[in-house]
């Protein structure tokens, strides 16, 4: 229509969530409405939409009849999330001051949909624990006995890797360990 909003029914309706079109280039489409009734711009340009010739039929459409719909997306995800004053919402989310050439009166809000303000970040996975190191070093194994060398026996093994590095049996004294 490309004229004052206010002069339209139902835009000039104050508690109506009036919505002006986009294109692609964030400018106001030469169509849309424009004026100090306007609450929100979405895109509106160049939208694909569903078709009339199938259920799989698409068409490339313009108006604010493709603006609106966005918008009541976004409207609806509030609404979903509790928000009771959506139309201030959406007003209060928007982008502020990237729109050329929205018209006399208009408001240069960006419809927003994503989520705004700090988010949880995922938790992340817990932390690899690092084993232990295991410095080198040299172990001296000493055994004293009573003089009964065939009752004596024993092992040496690595408390990092579990191995047995030495087991010595019964009646021997000695053993070389590398």
């Amino acid at each position: 229509e490309n004229q004052d909003a206010c002069n339209t029914s139902p835009a000039r309706e104050p508690l109506a969530l009036t919505v002006g079109s986009t294109t692609r280039n964030d400018e106001r489409s030469s169509f849309s409405n424009f004026g100090t009734c306007l609450d929100i711009f979405g895109p509106g340009s160049s939208i694909t939409s569903a078709g009339i010739e199938s259920d799989t039929d698409l068409a490339v459409l313009s108006g604010t009849s493709m603006a609106t719909p966005h918008v009541a997306g976004a409207v609806a995800l509030l609404m979903q999330k509790g928000i009771e004053n959506v139309k201030e919402e959406i007003v209060r989310r928007a982008t502020v001051g990237t729109l050329t050439g929205v018209g006399n009166g208009s408001i240069n809000k960006l419809l927003y949909a994503g989520e705004i303000g700090p988010t949880n970040a995922p938790t992340p996975e817990p932390p690899t624990i690092a084993p232990t190191p295991c410095p080198d070093s040299t172990v001296i194994v000493e055994i004293q006995t009573d003089d009964y060398p065939l009752e004596t026996s024993w092992t040496l093994t690595n408390e990092c890797t579990g191995e047995v590095q030495a087991d010595i049996s019964q009646g021997q004294y000695t053993a070389e360990i590398t």
